[in-house]
């Protein structure tokens, strides 16, 4: 199961800061939601490597100011102009935030339905206010403010946002060839550590050498692999 970790922070309405940094809150807490970068993220179940009827994005939910010693409820809910159907295309669970704890991991359930493989759909996110959390939220990232987090998902392939980091390694970008550096690979992730992922310089050289290597063997057999445009693709290395 792939995990998607964003970063989401519960904030309140406060009267005063104490001198050690607390917060004091008056009538309850607000929240509003920080992620990293982006207030958006884009998610296909077709970049998985096998076929999977649902996969969940984890959102790590944190509270700022003082804990509780008690437990307090937490729960995303769809608005704005989602266009998911809750129970089909996503489920979105109430969560208890433990006493005496700053965050929790929220699970956003999404499911593989047929109709994602000729559309995208989108779950606007925000906190769902309750007894705990009653003011309104927002969300906020490092490159400004907006009221929702939004997941756009479909079972189509999505090129990778980081493809121009790893062109050198493997060329032009099509789906055939996403595809097929997939299934050699058994790998749908080739970000870049210096960008924020996980391979590094000498592991996409020998990616791009093994894909290489797949390819010849393939034209020995098949002929020119073609691209969805009818372009034959190739590999630099």
């Amino acid at each position: 199961m792939r995990h998607i970790i964003l970063f989401v922070a519960v904030i309140s309405t406060f009267a005063s800061c104490k001198k050690e940094g607390s917060l004091e809150y008056q009538a309850g807490s607000g929240a509003y939601i920080v992620a990293q970068l982006s207030d958006s993220l884009s998610y296909s179940f077709a970049n998985n490597v096998a076929i999977l009827t649902k996969d969940t994005i984890f959102l790590e939910v944190q509270v700022l100011g003082d804990v509780t010693d008690y437990e307090r409820e937490i729960q995303l809910h769809a608005v704005g102009g989602s266009t998911a159907t809750e129970g089909l295309h996503y489920k979105l669970p109430a969560m208890k935030l433990p006493a005496g704890a700053h965050n929790l991991i929220y699970p956003v359930v999404l499911f593989n339905t047929e109709d994602l493989a000729t559309k995208t759909v989108r779950l606007e996110l925000e906190l769902k206010p309750n007894q705990d959390f009653v003011n309104g939220p927002g969300m906020i990232s490092s490159r400004g403010l907006y009221r929702t987090y939004k997941i756009n998902f479909n079972n189509r392939l999505i090129k990778p946002s980081y493809w121009l980091y790893i062109q050198n390694y493997f060329g032009e970008y099509s789906d055939v060839k996403y595809r097929f550096m997939i299934e050699v690979l058994g790998m749908s992730d080739f970000m870049p550590d210096y960008v924020g992922g996980t391979m590094g310089y000498s592991e996409s050289i020998n990616y791009g050498g093994i894909m290489s290597g797949a390819l010849q063997k393939y034209e020995d057999e098949f002929g020119p692999k073609l691209d969805e445009t009818g372009k034959q693709i190739s590999f630099p290395l």
